[in-house]
């Protein structure tokens, strides 16, 4: 592939060419589909956002094996909570607010992220 660059401002006109190679990877399947969690948890008991959960459309959700694990680390790396089911649901209202790290293991690929707990 090749790229031409002109610049026309008002002193003389300059241009350059370069070319540059394209590598196009495959991804694993379903790997882009992925679309992360909400990522705010307000602990306060309203039964609004009171918990961190996957999304019921997640895909591959019916696929046997896809979803592996779920870690959910506090700001020390200090892990509290894990879960194996799909369907978890993780109420941190003995937790401090703060930010949390998660770790989301899938067959093929895992997912990392971040929710913020406000109480």
């Amino acid at each position: 592939m090749v790229f031409s660059v002109t610049d026309n401002s008002c002193r003389e006109n300059k241009s350059d060419t370069t070319s540059a190679l394209m590598v196009i990877t495959d991804y694993e399947a379903g790997e882009s589909d992925f679309k992360p969690p909400p990522n705010i948890v307000t602990a306060n008991g309203d039964g609004y956002n009171d918990f961190f959960a996957l999304p019921e459309t997640l895909p591959g959700k019916c696929e046997e094996g896809v979803f592996q694990k779920v870690f959910v680390y506090d700001r020390w790396g200090r892990l509290t909570y894990s879960a194996e089911d799909i369907q978890f649901e993780w109420y941190p209202e003995l937790e401090p607010a703060g930010t949390y790290f998660y770790l989301i293991e899938f067959e093929t690929f895992s997912y990392t992220g971040y929710i913020t707990v406000i109480k």
